[in-house]
């Protein structure tokens, strides 16, 4: 738990200047309606988890800029791969400062999972989201039963918990997640929201 509270206060650090910390746990997560990046295909929440096999989503926030993104991508790969039929991954982009055409170049080599981009940041904002990479697990009905960091450590050698994989594992098997580890601030980069 300290290294865990050490990575939160590095994210707070980091994100100095974003939004506080809001806590969505339970609640409904915004319908994401977009479309994905690499296909052009729809994408659509609600329309997902109806899917009989579809047991959650996993939505994150991600950026084609930030180091800390950049060091988890191959475990997001790897995990979306693996629950892809009962879980699947959205990947999407909230910030301004990143263009649409160098998100899609970018998402199309690096992510095999469905992204898309967040317009305007709405969905960011809704939900309040801050930084990327930041995590929303949700459960059948579009609720938030996890929000967090991926795991404790950038350093994939150095990992101690392993929070978003025990959080799908829990959901997968109708078993609650422990609350000390359901929600928690992310740690990353500040997503830039388009200035008002």
């Amino acid at each position: 738990m300290r290294k865990i509270a050490v990575m939160m206060a590095m994210c707070l650090a980091v994100t100095a200047s974003a939004a506080p910390f809001k806590k969505v746990l339970g609640h409904n997560f915004p319908v994401v309606k977009s479309k994905d990046l690499a296909t052009g295909q729809e994408i659509d929440t609600s329309k997902i988890l109806a899917q009989e096999k579809v047991k959650g989503v996993v939505v994150f926030y991600t950026s084609i800029r930030c180091p800390v993104v950049h060091a988890y991508e191959e475990r997001i790969n790897a995990m979306a791969e693996k629950y892809k039929d009962v879980v699947p991954f959205i990947g999407l982009n909230a910030n301004s400062s990143e263009n649409e055409e160098a998100v899609t170049a970018y998402n199309k080599e690096k992510y095999k999972f469905q992204s898309a981009i967040d317009a305007g940041s709405a969905t960011a904002k809704e939900i309040g989201a801050s930084c990327t990479p930041e995590f929303y697990l949700l459960d059948k009905t579009g609720k938030v039963v996890y929000h967090g960091p991926f795991d404790d450590n950038q350093d994939a050698s150095q990992i101690e918990k392993h929070l978003l994989s025990v959080a799908i594992e829990a959901l997968l098997n109708s078993k609650p997640i422990p609350a000390e580890e359901a929600e928690m601030p992310a740690f990353g980069c500040s997503i830039s929201f388009p200035k008002k």
